[in-house]
């Protein structure tokens, strides 16, 4: 049996409380994650990978966020689409380390 996603889920979808310009690494890790998994649900229904880019940079935490942020966020739904097989993203393991090196705000 599969662990249950909905504690994730109502984390990611609680609206952030900082201006997304002083949004801490570990908060855009966090959100990041949250992308992936709607991401991989939005494909395994059969939407096109457009439609889950739009919908996600649609969404409060990407909308106000800084480009290079938003540019993260494409990349994870990018991943999902094209790159199924992965056990976890590549993009999520990369901000969550340069968020454990320091506190470096992109």
């Amino acid at each position: 049996m599969r662990p249950s996603l909905f504690p994730v889920l109502l984390l990611a979808a609680l609206p952030a409380h900082l201006p997304a310009q002083d949004k801490p690494m570990e908060a855009v890790c966090g959100d990041l994650f949250g992308a992936r998994q709607t991401a991989i649900r939005m494909r395994d229904t059969g939407f096109p990978l457009q439609i889950a880019i739009n919908e996600t940079l649609a969404r409060p935490e990407w909308r106000s966020a800084p480009m290079q942020q938003q540019q993260l966020a494409v990349r994870v739904v990018q991943e999902a689409y094209f790159a199924p097989q992965l056990p976890s993203s590549e993009v999520v393991r990369e901000v969550c380390r340069k968020a454990l090196d320091g506190p470096k705000s992109n």
